[in-house]
């Protein structure tokens, strides 16, 4: 068994390079807005693809700051219903 588990280790060490190369690609900005209003203005005006909202007001920013602009949310209540 031992011998098992040292040719397996030795073949996913063999293959490890070809796998990270094979991530190399487009990288992409990951924009977090804590402040609010003005850093979501400015978290779209610097062109991020994915906006990461925690909680219902940082969700609300970045909402009212783009329509364009994916959104991400976590422990956020229902922003569309929430939004006046």
């Amino acid at each position: 068994m031992i011998r098992r588990d040292f040719i397996a280790f030795l073949g996913a060490a063999a293959a490890w390079p070809l796998a990270v190369r094979a991530q190399q690609g487009k990288v992409a900005h990951i924009g977090v807005p804590a402040r609010l209003p003005n850093l979501a203005t400015e978290l779209v005006t610097s062109q991020v693809d994915v906006v990461v909202a925690t909680f219902t007001p940082c969700a609300l920013a970045a909402k009212r700051a783009t329509t364009t602009i994916p959104i991400v949310m976590a422990a956020v209540a229902d922003p569309s219903a929430s939004d006046s």
